[in-house]
């Protein structure tokens, strides 16, 4: 089942109420919650707060978006509870310490392997709570790439573990739709997001046919319980927003 939302990063200046009612009034069906900004790891009882006033509203918690970053002498138990205390069995976690020197592709055997060992420990705590892990597919990690996010999923080798996908910078379309056949195996959240190889934001209309291609791809592949998640909204403004969410909606008629 495939299920349309927001993270609400997208509006980070933003309270949790103020994202709520933006996400019921455009007819969005779940959001996932920050842990940067909106609902920081520990938090217990605020993150609670959270949970019930994102159900209270008729929504959905598709999952907490950690910045939990494996590698990094992190512990996972915080980001476990918080997310439990949300309400949602699903975590967003990071492949290594985001460098924006790292070369892209390339391999540090010792970074990698310190990365692969903290993953499979922290599903194992995670199998404990009956949650899953979702690793972020994202420049300057040990995701940047098809390949080396295929190397890592072969390697860490958990039935908890999984990975979002969503355009990666700099290459063509083509080779997107590639790499969503490469990774369909471990394929779960998107995150939808309309930008140039600049950062440059644009309307998710203005690249409608292009998404009409991967989620098509997406599903015909992998068609499994998802959630669609907006991200990256041209100027953060509320009414494009919700002019994007109409264009999301129309690809699942």
């Amino acid at each position: 089942m495939v299920k349309t939302g927001l993270c609400s990063v997208t509006f980070r200046k933003k309270n949790p109420e103020d994202i709520i009612k933006i996400a019921s009034e455009a007819g969005l069906q779940v959001i996932e919650w920050g842990g940067d900004v909106h609902v920081p790891p520990g938090d217990l009882a605020y993150a609670t707060k959270v949970g019930e006033l994102t159900r209270n509203a008729g929504l959905e918690v598709s999952s907490y978006g950690s910045y939990y970053r494996a590698g990094d002498n992190e512990s996972i138990l915080p980001i476990i509870q918080t997310a439990q205390s949300l309400g949602t069995t699903s975590i967003r976690i990071w492949a290594g310490v985001m460098d924006r020197s790292k070369e892209v592709g390339k391999i540090n055997e010792e970074d990698f392997n310190r990365i692969v060992k903290d993953v499979k420990e922290s599903a194992r705590i995670a199998r404990e709570y009956e949650m899953s892990l979702h690793l972020e597919y994202h420049r300057w990690t040990y995701t940047d790439t098809p390949e080396s996010s295929k190397l890592l999923m072969e390697a860490i080798n958990e039935p908890n573990v999984f990975l979002y996908w969503q355009p990666a910078t700099g290459i063509t379309k083509e080779d997107r739709l590639k790499s969503i056949e490469l990774l369909q195996p471990w394929l779960t959240n998107i995150h939808v997001f309309q930008w140039d190889e600049n950062f440059r934001r644009y309307s998710l209309e203005d690249g409608k046919n292009e998404w009409k291609s991967y989620i098509n791809h997406i599903e015909s592949l992998s068609p499994v319980e998802r959630s669609y998640l907006l991200e990256f909204v041209k100027d953060e403004d509320v009414t494009q927003f919700k002019q994007d969410v109409e264009t999301l909606k129309q690809f699942f008629l």
